[in-house]
């Protein structure tokens, strides 16, 4: 068992190691600049939590190492693609796509010495085989919208402000969600939780949410606020209801 594991990862006097694994996985360390600048036009990713590679701490605790995002195509088979992930120019991990709940998902573990002190460049390129030697194609993009809270200048209490400019107001209690999980450890906090009407049927059970927030954001902060809100597709928002024992709840 140890002796497939070591062919298969490698030790720790092996390059790669534990993230040479995957399709393709001799592209991994090589520079992007290596390959000819080609667009996949059919595709488009999304990066989970995108906002934790803008400004990485190389001193905190914890390293956003597992990517991992969506694809969106408009082909109905994602199976069969095989994707690398680069960081500030280097090929640091390659992977599948896979199906979960009809989305098209992937993530792949990066090393922690891939990343740079403030903003990473994190892209995604569709791997592919031409004439025996692999070719990469850059997928675009597809960036989320940012929000910005703010209070409301027509009327009491706050809205939220997207990216596009679409002001969203924020109404107490219009959507039954409740944090559930606030769990800190290893420098970042997992938050989870539910909605109150869903929780007991089965088959809406990924109506629920979980991210994680990174606690060297607080640095250098005095009695620092972390506050959940929901958007529906309605739009409005709601801020979740929070349990007793929370602590960054509005002061």
């Amino acid at each position: 068992a140890l002796k497939s594991k070591l062919n298969y990862f490698g030790s720790g006097g092996k390059p790669g190691g534990l993230f040479n694994v995957g399709p393709h996985k001799n592209l991994i360390g090589r520079n992007t600049n290596d390959f000819p600048d080609v667009v996949e036009g059919n595709l488009r990713f999304e990066l989970d939590q995108e906002t934790l590679y803008d400004d990485i701490d190389l001193n905190a605790a914890f390293m956003p190492s597992c990517i991992s995002g969506r694809l969106f195509t408009k082909s109905d088979s994602v199976m069969d693609l095989n994707l690398a992930i680069s960081v500030n120019g280097t090929i640091s991990a390659v992977t599948w796509a896979y199906v979960k709940n009809g989305v098209s998902e992937w993530s792949a573990m990066v090393p922690e010495t891939a990343f740079k002190q403030g903003k990473n460049d994190v892209k995604v390129f569709l791997v592919s085989n031409v004439s025996g030697r692999p070719c990469l194609k850059s997928i675009r993009n597809q960036a989320g919208f940012s929000y910005t809270l703010s209070a409301s200048k027509d009327r009491e209490g706050e809205v939220i402000i997207s990216s596009n400019g679409t002001i969203i107001p924020v109404i107490p209690n219009a959507l039954e969600l409740h944090l559930d999980v606030a769990d800190r450890k290893s420098g970042r906090v997992l938050f989870s939780g539910w909605s109150v009407k869903h929780l007991f049927n089965p088959t809406l059970l990924t109506s629920g949410f979980e991210f994680m927030f990174p606690i060297s954001r607080l640095n250098g902060r005095a009695n620092p606020e972390i506050r959940i809100f929901a958007l529906s597709k309605n739009g409005i928002a709601s801020e979740l209801h929070y349990p007793k024992w929370y602590r960054w709840a509005k002061k």
